[in-house]
C-alpha cells in the first residue's frame, strides 16, 4: 500500500546517501514510523478528548440532571420549589402536567447550580 511513497522517499534519498537498497531501507523504516506517529498521535488526541466529555458529563453531572429533570413528571412545579420558581421567574406554576416546551423554557430560568447538584431532579420525581 506504501510502496509508491516508499519509492518517492528512497529516490530522494538515493542523492543523499549514494546507495538505493540503504536509500530504500532508510524509507522503509521511515514510512512505518511516520504511519505509527500518526495512528499513535490519534490515538492519544481521541483519548484526550474523551476524558474531556467524560469531564464534563460525569463529574458535572448537569447533562444527567438536566436530561432527568426534562423527563420528570412535573418538572419544577412540584410543591417542594414552588415559591424558588416564582422568585425565578417561571410562569404558569399552577399547571399540572407540564408539556416538554414548558420545560424547556423553565430551563432558562433555572441556576445552573441547582442542575448540577441535582437537587431539583432529586426532589421533582
Amino acid at each position: 500500500m506504501w510502496t509508491k511513497t516508499i519509492q518517492l522517499v528512497a529516490e530522494q534519498l538515493t542523492l543523499l546517501f549514494g546507495d538505493y537498497d540503504v536509500a530504500y531501507k532508510v524509507s522503509e523504516i521511515y514510512v512505518q514510523k511516520r504511519i505509527y506517529d500518526s495512528i499513535e498521535c490519534e490515538r492519544r488526541y481521541h483519548a484526550t478528548r474523551q476524558k474531556d466529555y467524560h469531564f464534563i458529563f460525569a463529574h458535572n453531572d448537569e447533562f444527567r440532571n438536566t436530561i432527568q429533570y426534562l423527563t420528570s413528571e412535573k418538572g419544577i412545579r412540584c410543591h417542594y420549589w414552588r415559591v424558588s420558581a416564582a422568585t425565578w421567574g417561571i410562569k404558569n406554576l399552577i399547571k399540572i402536567n407540564p408539556s416538554l416546551k414548558d420545560k424547556l423554557d423553565d430551563l432558562k430560568h433555572i441556576p445552573v447550580s441547582l442542575l448540577r447538584g441535582g437537587a431539583i431532579t432529586y426532589y421533582c420525581k
